[in-house]
């Protein structure tokens, strides 16, 4: 938020909401996975009742959250939301598509990935210890942040670490045989 606005005091004001909206967005985000494949499947009921019930409970949540903590209480209302649909979502989807499959779906596909990106990030903010305290500082940490936290997800992936020894391999074979073809 400083390195968007320039403004200490309104970043300092707007990160509870900020952070409330990032979870929000991530179980938002996370739903996506079991809606493709729903619709992969031609099952499109469960998204129905799925937004229906969101939508129910998103209305109230909102009213009392911002009644009694405020904006940072509609984030949290809507960030709450999203992971009470994101987990009711999830359970129906693998219930009837992958019934086998909904603990790794959770740990391989949520878990791991967001845990190794929050200890990146974890990693950053005891590095820097203190805040930075200009605009390109802020984005600075951000960039690092995001790109750390990315790598860090990605590396949670078989199929990333798959690709990377894939290429990392490729790449010596290639050097070893420049190597052999110019002596």
């Amino acid at each position: 938020l400083l390195a968007w606005t320039g403004n200490p005091v309104l970043a300092a004001e707007i990160a509870p909401i900020l952070r409330w909206i990032a979870i929000g967005a991530f179980c938002n985000a996370a739903l996506q996975i079991p809606f493709m494949l729903q619709l992969a499947h031609g099952w499109t009921t469960i998204s129905v009742w799925i937004n229906v019930l969101g939508t129910i409970l998103l209305g109230p949540a909102v009213y009392i959250g911002v009644i009694w903590f405020g904006p940072a209480g509609a984030a949290a209302a809507w960030a709450a939301t999203n992971a009470i649909v994101l987990t009711l979502g999830t359970t129906a989807m693998h219930r009837r598509l992958l019934p086998n499959e909904a603990i790794g779906f959770v740990r391989d596909a949520l878990l791991l990935p967001l845990a190794a990106s929050l200890l990146a990030v974890g990693a950053i903010i005891l590095v820097i210890r203190d805040r930075p305290d200009g605009r390109f500082e802020s984005l600075g940490v951000v960039v690092a942040s995001s790109a750390l936290a990315l790598v860090a997800a990605a590396l949670t992936m078989p199929s990333c670490r798959r690709h990377l020894s894939d290429v990392f391999h490729r790449r010596r074979l290639s050097r070893d045989f420049k190597g052999e073809k110019s002596q």
